[in-house]
C-alpha cells in the first residue's frame, strides 16, 4: 500500500477545485442511483404468462437461467477493489505532475446456472484478466498536518478479457471488457490515518450465449454492462497492507431466449425477449498486500450476495457466492 506525504500545501487552481467537485458529485450520484436490487429481473418471468401448464414451467426455467449469469459475470470482470491492494488515492507530486499506477489483475468467480426443465444445470468458472490504470488528478485538501487527501480524485481505467468455459454450452461473441471511472478520496493513508475512498466505474461486459442456437433444446443470449460502486478503507501494518470494502454492482442488459418444449409431438417453442433488465448485487471484499519498493502484490477474497429468487424457482436462481483474485501493481 502506498504511503504519500500530506504535509505540503494543497495544489491546484480554482479550475482544479471545480473539476474535483464535479467528478466527486458524479461518483456520489452514481452510487445513490445504484440502489434498488433486482428491480426488473422479475420481468423475465413476465414474458412467460402467455403460456400454460408445462410450457409455462419450461419458460420460467429459461428465464431463471438467463437471469442468474449476468451478476456473476460482472463480479468476475470487475472484482472488488478497483485499485488492487490499496484504498488510498494517488494524488499529485506537484502541480502538473500526477502519480500513476498500472496493474495486471486476474479475478475468478464460480456460477451456478439452474437447470432448464429438469436438464442438468451448469456450474461454470468465470475468470478475467485485466490491465488496470490509475492517474492522480487532484491532490485534495489537508484536514490536519498529517491527515490529507480529502476530496482528492483519481481517474480509473481498465481493459481485458473475460473467459467462459466454452465446450460446456457457453459461447461468446467477443471476450473483451473495458471500464472507465473515478475514485474520490476521503482520507489518504499516512502514519496516523487509514486510506479511505469511494469509486464508481462503468464497464462494458462481453455478450454471452448459453445453449445451442442450431436450434437445440434451448438457447440464451445476454448483452450487458455494469456500473460498479465501491467504498474501501485500508492501512499498512508491519509490512503488510490490509484493505476491506463494500461494493454494489448494477448490471443492465438485454436477454433473448428460446426453447423447444420436450415431449411434444409437434414443435412447441417458447421464448423470452426483454431489454433494459437490471440486476443489483451487494458484495464485500478484502485485500492483503505486500509492497516491495514500487511494486505491490495483492490477493483478494470476496463474497457477492444472492439476488431475489421466486418462491418456486430452483435454489440456484440468482445465486451469489465467493470470488477472488491476485494482482501485481506498479506505482510511480
Amino acid at each position: 500500500m502506498d504511503h504519500r506525504g500530506t504535509g505540503g500545501r494543497c495544489e491546484g487552481s480554482g479550475d482544479h477545485v471545480r473539476l474535483n467537485a464535479a467528478l466527486a458529485a458524479a461518483v456520489i450520484a452514481t452510487g445513490f442511483g445504484a440502489g434498488g436490487g433486482d428491480a426488473r429481473a422479475q420481468s423475465l418471468r413476465d414474458d412467460c404468462t402467455a403460456y400454460a401448464a408445462g410450457a409455462l414451467a419450461y419458460c420460467e426455467s429459461l428465464a431463471d437461467a438467463a437471469g442468474t449469469l449476468p451478476a456473476r459475470l460482472a463480479i468476475a470482470a470487475a472484482g472488488g477493489n478497483p485499485v488492487a491492494g490499496t484504498a488510498s488515492t494517488l494524488g499529485m507530486r506537484m502541480p502538473g505532475s500526477p502519480r500513476w499506477s498500472i496493474a495486471l489483475r486476474s479475478t475468478v468467480a464460480g456460477a451456478s446456472v439452474p437447470p432448464i426443465d429438469g436438464e442438468r444445470g451448469e456450474s461454470p468458472t468465470l475468470w478475467s484478466v485485466n490491465a488496470d490504470g490509475v492517474v492522480g488528478l487532484f491532490n485534495g485538501f489537508n484536514l490536519l498536518p498529517t491527515i490529507g487527501g480529502f476530496g482528492s480524485v483519481d481517474v480509473l481505467a481498465s481493459a481485458g478479457v473475460v473467459a467462459v468455459p466454452e465446450g460446456r454450452g457457453f459461447e461468446r461473441s467477443s471476450p473483451l471488457t473495458w471500464a472507465l471511472g473515478a475514485r474520490v478520496g476521503v482520507l489518504r493513508e499516512s502514519f496516523t490515518a487509514p486510506g479511505v475512498s469511494v469509486s464508481a466505474m462503468y464497464r462494458s461486459l462481453p455478450d454471452v450465449e448459453f445453449g445451442d442456437s442450431a436450434p437445440g433444446p434451448y438457447y440464451l443470449n445476454s448483452k450487458q454492462s455494469v456500473v460498479s460502486v465501491r467504498a474501501a478503507a485500508g492501512k499498512r501494518i508491519l509490512g503488510l497492507g490490509f484493505t476491506g470494502g463494500v461494493g454494489y454492482d448494477r448490471v443492465r442488459g438485454s436477454i433473448h431466449g428460446q426453447g423447444e418444449l420436450p415431449g411434444t409431438m409437434t414443435p412447441n417453442v417458447v421464448s423470452i425477449e426483454e431489454s433494459g433488465v437490471t440486476w443489483g448485487r451487494t458484495s464485500f471484499f478484502g485485500n492483503v498486500s505486500y509492497t516491495l519498493l514500487i511494486l505491490n502484490f495483492a490477493a483478494e477474497l470476496g463474497w457477492q450476495e444472492s439476488g431475489e429468487r421466486p418462491a418456486d424457482a430452483h435454489e440456484n436462481t440468482g445465486k451469489g457466492g465467493l470470488f477472488g483474485g491476485i494482482a501485481a501493481r506498479l506505482a510511480i
